[in-house]
């Protein structure tokens, strides 16, 4: 049996949220060793190629700026061309399965936002933003693979201690409290 797949896998937000979403793409990867992986992504997102060899190739998108329809059909052309066997999506929008059958891509896989999710999609998921965004997001594997990547798993050169520092990162954002997303680690 061949394990190799050419992936398309879009998340847009913050670097956080690229973290967040590596252990969906590494059960992937171990499900598919031969793969390759090209992540669509927010350009400011970008550095999270540094912290994963798993990740091939990546597609910016504009999706904040004034010509975010523009970037979308960019991304869309970006996909049709790119050969893809699978195209997974961490977007709960109703529209992102739309965006998904637009690609092109046979296996679309995304959150189940209603009717025209389970229509146009090979596997609508069930989204439960109560559940910790690495669980949550890793849902999406589920039809794809029995691998599961519980953690982020990332590679970081070490770095210099800086004497008598402290870093602090609250965890969330204002805007992941207003739309419900759970992004603390589970005790």
């Amino acid at each position: 049996m061949d394990k190799s797949k050419n992936i398309l896998a879009i998340n847009f937000g913050g670097i956080g949220d690229e973290i967040f979403f590596l252990p969906t793409l590494i059960s992937i990867k171990k499900e598919f060793p031969n793969s390759k992986i090209t992540l669509a992504l927010e350009q400011r997102s970008k550095a999270i190629r540094d912290l994963t060899d798993i990740i091939d190739d990546l597609i910016f998108v504009d999706i904040k700026g004034k010509n975010k329809y523009f970037e979308l059909i960019k991304m869309l052309l970006n996909a049709r061309l790119g050969n893809f066997d699978i195209v997974i999506s961490s977007g709960g929008n109703k529209l992102i399965s739309i965006l998904l059958f637009l690609t092109g891509i046979k296996e679309r896989y995304g959150y189940n936002t209603g009717k025209l999710s389970q229509l146009l999609l090979t596997k609508a998921v069930k989204l439960d933003k109560n559940r910790y965004a690495c669980a949550m997001y890793h849902e999406l594997a589920t039809p794809i693979t029995k691998i599961y990547t519980e953690l982020p798993i990332i590679n970081v050169n070490p770095q210099k201690k800086i004497e008598n520092s402290v870093l602090i990162h609250p965890g969330v954002s204002k805007m992941s409290l207003k739309k419900r997303y759970n992004k603390n680690c589970p005790t």
